[in-house]
């Protein structure tokens, strides 16, 4: 019942509901996620580095734990998911399945290094404007593992390119590419950067 002497009453009681940027912010992260398992699945089957699966395998993992956190919340603010990949991620990947290596660990890794540049910025624009509060906490705590993963597919792409893949030179490329990342979360690297490197240290293919 309405409080007569408080026209506001119900509203001051009733949880705002997500944003529209809150749910583009799903519907992006989501496919984001679902091409990210689709294409580590592939770099773990098709590549004949060992560096290229070793990173393919940390992204069905991590995005695995993503997707199904943000599935969660999703349907908690009921927010429709998408089930199918657009045609351009659809395209993609058919691109990707009909290379062989050293090309498609290539094309892989470089796609990497693109596609985490825009899921990142995806994620920090949701943690700086989106309005729903579990949506706004799940973007701010994937901020530094996507940040990892970026500085990975950028030491990555150095190395198979022939280029110094050094802590201070990828930690350069990643804040040019992405100039919005704090430099709270661009250091996060420092303390797995042993990690990542010796993964992407792997400059040859099996024979």
């Amino acid at each position: 019942m309405t409080d007569a002497t408080n026209p506001n009453a119900d509203l001051t009681n009733t949880k705002l509901g997500p944003s529209q940027q809150d749910i583009t912010f799903v519907q992006q992260a989501t496919v984001a996620g679902l091409t990210e398992v689709t294409e580590g699945n592939l770099a773990t089957m098709k590549s004949e580095n060992t560096g290229v699966i070793n990173f393919g395998n940390r992204m069905v993992m991590d995005h695995t734990a993503g997707n199904e956190q943000l599935t969660a919340i999703a349907n908690q603010e009921g927010i429709p998911q998408p089930t199918l990949l657009p045609p351009e991620q659809q395209s993609e990947i058919v691109s990707l399945q009909s290379l062989g290596d050293p090309q498609f660990s290539r094309t892989y890794i470089t796609g990497q290094v693109n596609d985490h540049v825009q899921t990142l910025m995806q994620f920090i624009h949701e943690a700086h404007t989106g309005q729903d509060t579990a949506l706004v906490a799940f973007a701010q705590e994937q901020i530094p593992v996507l940040v990892q993963h970026l500085e990975a597919a950028v030491a990555l792409d150095l190395t198979l390119h022939g280029q110094p893949h050094d802590f201070a030179n990828v930690k350069a490329l990643v804040s040019s590419l992405v100039p919005d990342v704090s430099s709270q979360a661009c250091g996060s690297m420092a303390g797995t950067w042993d990690h990542w490197s010796h993964m992407s240290a792997v400059p040859g293919f099996h024979s």
